[in-house]
């Protein structure tokens, strides 16, 4: 039985989740679009599959990361799929027992495109860190 869209759109987020747990870039790279673009907080863009190969192995060769997305919206409109929701990461210094884990919640939107194979992938990604909550 062929998934619906947003079967394969939830499978390729889990995919992504566990191709991250692997510390398998190439993995990830494959999720992607040649083009894709990526502009994290306080981060410089990320541009194409090669270049998010490049950051995320120097990124594994210090952290473990554990990664999950809460949906809050998607649209579908033929080829074209947006995704808004919280992501959360789990972050641990992979040499330092006494370091804590750091957890970072943060607003992301995506804009994935169907290819030609059928396959969903990243196409361009934006996060940023919500203000802090305030007391009150």
């Amino acid at each position: 039985m062929e998934m619906t869209d947003l079967e394969a759109i939830d499978k390729l987020f889990l995919d992504w989740t566990e191709a991250g747990r692997r510390q398998d870039a190439g993995a990830l790279a494959q999720m992607v679009t040649e083009d894709g673009e990526f502009w994290a907080h306080e981060a410089p863009p990320l541009r194409g599959r090669e270049a998010l190969v490049v950051r995320m192995t120097e990124f594994y060769e210090t952290y473990d990361i554990d990664q999950s997305f809460e949906r809050e919206e998607i649209v579908i409109s033929g080829d074209l799929a947006f995704v808004r929701g919280i992501e959360v990461n789990r972050v641990t210094v992979r040499d330092d027992a006494d370091a804590p884990p750091l957890e970072i919640r943060q607003r992301a939107f995506s804009v994935l495109f169907r290819g030609a194979d059928g396959a969903w992938r990243f196409a361009r990604g934006m996060t940023h860190k919500p203000p802090e909550e305030q007391p009150g």
